[in-house]
């Protein structure tokens, strides 16, 4: 009985954005098969190379997902299990992400645009298309304030906002029922502002404060 091929894993390293040109696409896929070929390293122009990393043997879907998804928290990347042929595509830029500066961004226009800075205010920010172990590796870390805390420290760092009790993170949508009833829910985070000009009148319990100059440099500069 012949063992399963392996499957490989590529890892496609871009300068920016992916282009969306079909024949720039298809000389990536060429450059994909080559660099599984010769089990090497593959340029594409404009700015892209794609490295062959390895294999690992094939199996059920669901652990090979989940591998995935620990592999793109782990390093911040786009990682993609492909099921004809199968292989493992881990999509990096070589670009710093903007993802949180332009949370940091519009979470600043909202407080300027939406809020009268008159009375006490809350912004919530939903984040879409995540799941709760996204969501759970964007809120919470052992080792060092997580993400949405540096974003939470940036935003309350300023005396523009002075106005904001609370601020929200919400994402990672599910089911959640009972014998006789069933509603959408999702994951949130709350956290309350460490100095306020209306003292502490929290609308949503259980929020948590953070210590300030806990958010990066680039962010606080962000968010005036």
């Amino acid at each position: 009985m012949p063992f399963p091929a392996p499957i490989p894993i590529l890892t496609i390293i871009i300068d920016g954005r992916l282009p969306a040109d079909r024949v720039y696409q298809l000389r990536l896929i060429a450059a994909c098969n080559e660099a599984v070929a010769k089990q090497g390293e593959v340029r594409v122009e404009p700015g892209t190379t794609v490295q062959f990393v390895g294999t690992i043997p094939d199996g059920p879907a669901k652990p090979i997902l989940e591998r995935a998804s620990r592999d793109a928290f782990l390093h911040g990347i786009a990682v993609y299990f492909l099921l004809n042929p199968k292989g493992i595509v881990r999509l990096q830029s070589i670009r710093p992400s903007r993802f949180a500066r332009n949370i940091v961004t519009d979470i600043s226009n909202a407080a300027r645009h939406q809020l009268s800075g008159t009375r006490p205010g809350i912004v919530w920010t939903h984040i879409d298309y995540i799941d709760k172990t996204m969501f759970d590796s964007l809120a919470y870390s052992a080792r060092r304030p997580s993400l949405f805390d540096q974003i939470a420290n940036a935003v309350f760092n300023s005396a523009k906002r002075r106005h904001v009790m609370q601020l929200i993170f919400s994402g990672a949508p599910y089911l959640s029922k009972d014998d006789t009833y069933g509603r959408s829910a999702f994951e949130s985070v709350i956290y309350n502002a460490p100095e306020s000009k209306f003292g502490e009148p929290m609308l949503f319990g259980g929020g948590k404060t953070q210590r300030r100059s806990t958010a990066s440099p680039a962010l606080a500069a962000n968010s005036e």
